[in-house]
């Protein structure tokens, strides 16, 4: 039937084409996620807000604890005490990025795809990279420490720091976060291998 290959051709070379170009688009950046590319020279404007905002809390929680206080020293319900409960509340549950807040080493970090676990929404951030691997995880025992030392600094509730043991692995990832860690020249390989298959029809 002529017309059907004809119709197979075309359409495998539209799938070759669109393949290549996608490949050669996302070069220089990491695919975190369905419309998420993270770019590892450029900079988190949110993870900078939120490891100010944790330095604030680290600092007032630790003047607390010298003058055995508590709360927050400030006027309750001012735009100040507002925005750091606000804060606070959502850095006291967070698991995929707060253990890497408060790091000495954060200036010397790229931005990187991050998830916890099982979580499918990876973000984009500064973490630790290694120049030998392309992805990597910190172990779960680790990353409940450094979750619960994190919440105890900026003062969460022993509830809260608890529930860090429900935390995961984190991983962290530079390079084909979507795909299974396959390169780019073995992508092109498969595709090329694919669309072949398909365009024998055409001869």
């Amino acid at each position: 039937n002529y017309p059907m290959r004809a119709v197979t051709c075309l359409y495998s070379a539209f799938l070759f084409l669109l393949s290549i170009q996608q490949i050669i688009a996302n070069e220089g950046r990491i695919h975190c996620g369905n419309a998420l590319f993270c770019f590892p020279n450029k900079t988190s404007s949110d993870f900078e807000y939120y490891n100010k905002i944790s330095k604030e809390l680290e600092a007032i929680v630790r003047k607390g604890v010298e003058e055995n206080s508590t709360s927050l020293p400030m006027v309750e319900g001012s735009t100040l005490f507002r925005k750091l409960t606000e804060v606070r509340k959502f850095l006291c549950e967070d698991f995929s990025m707060t253990g890497f807040l408060l790091d000495e080493n954060i200036k010397n970090w790229t931005t990187q795809c991050v998830w916890n676990g099982r979580d499918y929404n990876g973000i984009c951030m500064p973490a630790p990279f290694k120049t030998d691997v392309i992805y990597y995880y910190v172990e779960k025992n680790e990353w409940k420490k450094r979750l619960q030392r994190y919440r105890e600094k900026i003062g969460c509730s022993a509830r809260e720091v608890s529930k860090a043991e429900t935390a995961e692995e984190q991983f962290v990832c530079r390079q084909r976060c979507l795909s299974a860690g396959i390169s780019y020249v073995a992508s092109m390989i498969m595709i090329v291998s694919f669309c072949v298959s398909f365009m024998i029809n055409c001869v």
